[in-house]
């Protein structure tokens, strides 16, 4: 017997080009063809008895052959049409990947805005965390007897002012950011032209004879506060003002000798001086610290919000061009006001040349050729005979798999789309009929006999997405009852209490199954042969086990099952214990009381554990998940995990040193027994599983 029919089809890499076989069937029939319709065994003999031909073992072999060759056109235009559905599914996928233009360009502005804020915020930093401090000396010569002290300080301070400006602000600022190169914040920094000057602890002296008076002050500036104005320096003698900052001047006591400031103003001032230089030097020494903190710190946050708004746009660029090319394909033409009814046009378009090209594979498939062989000896009428072979064969080949094809889920995902919820793993069935076949009796000896048998199909039913009918049936392994569990969004977590429950945050898991009850000690001994447990009892859950012991189990169970039992998710374990779909928003598992529902330190008055499933269960009919014993989910633990978890089938941290464990327990209060509850010290568990 050979079957030439490859029944698994993978949709992988479509596109359609001219047909290399052009017949519209595969004409292989003769006098012995008969349709599917009413057929029985009497017909089928009359047929034979009145037809009587027979063929030579070539003549089998040239059909066989006829039927390849049909056969390999078939598959060649079938890879055509696939290669083309591939590539219009593919083209979904870009449109979907690529449609958010407007949202990145929005998301586009917001970072510029925030970079536009942050550099805001530095200045405001600037103003409000940094001054600079310095000791200045004003000379005044030429001064009348009967000027007041008054007028002579005003002059001074205008006379000083100017230089306070340039060394004070600019001079430090452009130290510090020179220093460091902070390119991205070049223009805050230019843009210090402002800020606030105060004079403080002033000191004078005059001396009549000579006409001079020395005014001293320690200055303090802080920029960014209010506007300075420099003082128009036209407006005063310089020959008879000269302004010294001390700290660029070292010498500052030749030159007030060489001015001609007598000695005791000069011991005058140098005493002030000295007084002031160790305060001046610690205060800027601060302020350097500061202001290069502030500088580094606004500088690295504007350069990752430049990185970021670079490759945002170099995204937007790509996105555009590949939109543009596809709609260009498709004759539309790319508007980014239109931008979301653009992409909605080229789904459409897409989605319809799919469900043609559908037609088209369905159409094609028709057309194959499927043959079975028998050899049998002939007991007494002949025809009798082979009409009984060739009834055996219809119905073998009626009720075999050939009638049904398995696709890969392109086409009913592309009816069913929906980006937030996308599976590439599900299948699809194809049904199909036969439609009718041929007969080609020969003989192999004086009472022996072949038949080939070629069958044609027909489709016949629409594509249905794959589901087994007791897939979403409660069932029983090993004496464990797993529960169905349909999958859906909940808030998992809680903020009311411990600080790795929170925050609360959406969730979305799918169908999965949870055990009935906490695995006992009775399925642990069948299953591992022995009994570690400090309680013993068949029906207590089992006890002090460790993650890599539960390991050990499954490896073991599976192997006798066949099945895939795991550990849940801490999604899962919550989601369920919650109840799932049904769940009234209990604080317990099942109740708001929860002496209803757990074994617990009142409950069990720290005894020890209790037989499975002698309190209430919760709305999925799962028992215990509030106390008893914790356990273990499949997760690593992270405290701070909630705050980047994934929104759909979350997983836990990528690694860790504890692993999560749930539910509470018999010797612990009534806080650790609620579903959001999580801990990484632990005892039992209970089975998962994923079909």
């Amino acid at each position: 017997m050979k079957n030439i029919l490859i029944f698994i089809l993978f949709f992988t890499n479509f596109a359609f080009v001219k047909k290399v076989f052009s017949q519209n069937d595969c004409q292989i029939g003769n006098r012995l063809e008969i349709k599917s319709e009413n057929i029985n065994q009497n017909d089928i003999q009359k047929k034979i008895a009145e037809e009587k031909l027979m063929y030579k073992e070539a003549d089998i072999t040239n059909i066989k052959k006829r039927i390849d060759n049909c056969n390999e056109n078939m598959d060649a235009n079938l890879s055509l049409i696939k290669q083309k559905i591939t590539k219009n599914f593919l083209n979904i996928q870009e449109v979907f990947a690529n449609r958010d233009i407007k949202d990145l360009k929005n998301h586009i502005g917001g970072l510029e805005k925030s970079k536009k804020e942050a550099k805001i915020k530095l200045e405001n930093s600037l103003s409000k965390q940094t001054s600079y401090t310095g000791l200045f000396l004003v000379l005044l010569k030429n001064t009348d007897y009967y000027d007041k002290k008054e007028d002579l300080v005003l002059k001074a301070e205008k006379a000083v002012k100017n230089t306070a400006i340039e060394n004070l602000l600019g001079t430090h600022i452009k130290r510090v950011t020179e220093a460091d190169n902070f390119q991205n914040i070049n223009d805050v920094i230019s843009s210090i032209n402002s800020g606030k000057i105060h004079y403080e602890a002033p000191e004078h002296q005059k001396d009549n004879e000579t006409g001079i008076f020395v005014f001293f002050t320690r200055i303090e500036m802080s920029p960014l506060i209010a506007k300075l104005n420099k003082t128009n320096n036209s407006q005063i003698n310089i020959q008879n003002a000269t302004a010294i900052d001390i700290q660029n001047e070292p010498d500052y006591i030749s030159k007030l000798q060489t001015l001609g400031v007598p000695k005791y103003i000069i011991d005058y001032m140098k005493e002030k001086i000295n007084q002031n230089k160790t305060r001046v030097l610690n205060h800027n020494q601060t302020t350097d610290m500061t202001l290069n903190k502030l500088l580094k710190e606004g500088n690295e946050q504007i350069i990752r919000l430049e990185n970021e708004i670079k490759e945002q746009k170099r995204q937007l660029k790509g996105k555009e061009k590949t939109m543009k090319k596809i709609l260009s394909d498709i004759n539309i033409t790319y508007n980014f006001s239109k931008a979301d009814k653009n992409a909605q046009k080229a789904i459409d378009y897409f989605k319809q040349q799919i469900a043609k090209l559908d037609k088209q594979w369905n159409k094609e498939k028709n057309k194959e050729i499927y043959y079975k062989e028998v050899d049998f000896g002939v007991l007494n009428d002949l025809a009798k005979t082979q009409a009984e072979q060739i009834m055996d064969l219809y119905n073998i080949v009626k009720k075999s798999r050939v009638t049904k094809l398995i696709k890969s889920s392109e086409v009913f995902q592309i009816k069913n789309y929906q980006i937030e919820n996308y599976e590439t793993s599900e299948t699809v069935e194809v049904r199909r009929k036969i439609d009718k076949f041929w007969v080609y009796p020969m003989v192999l000896n004086s009472r022996s006999f072949r038949i080939l048998i070629a069958f044609k199909f027909k489709i016949t039913d629409k594509i249905e997405k794959t589901e087994t009918p007791d897939d979403k049936q409660d069932f029983v392994i090993e004496g464990m009852k797993m529960i169905f569990v349909e999958g859906g969004t909940f808030k998992m977590g809680s903020n009311d209490d411990d600080d790795d429950e929170k925050p609360i945050h959406e969730v979305r898991v799918n169908d999965f199954y949870i055990g009935e009850f906490e695995v006992t000690q009775k399925l642990w001994k069948e299953i591992m042969g022995n009994n570690p447990f400090y309680f013993k009892g068949d029906d207590l859950p089992v006890e002090k086990v460790s993650w890599n012991d539960v390991q050990d189990f499954l490896k073991k169970l599976n192997k006798k099952t066949g099945k895939n039992f795991r550990l849940p998710t801490e999604a899962e374990w919550e989601y369920a214990a919650r109840g799932g779909n049904k769940s009234k928003g209990y604080k317990y598992s099942g109740s708001n009381d929860i002496n209803d529902v757990a074994w617990y330190t009142k409950t069990t008055n720290d005894k020890g554990t209790e037989p499975v499933g002698n309190k209430q269960a919760n709305e999925l009919g799962i028992y215990d998940m509030s106390g008893n014993v914790w356990e273990w989910c499949s997760d690593w633990y992270d405290s701070n995990y909630y705050s980047n978890s994934l929104k759909e089938n979350p997983t836990g941290a990528t690694s860790g040193s504890n692993r999560v464990l749930r539910g509470g327990s018999w010797y612990n209060n009534a806080k650790y027994c609620r579903p959001a509850d999580r801990s990484n010290d632990g005892i039992g568990f209970r089975l998962a599983f994923v079909p």
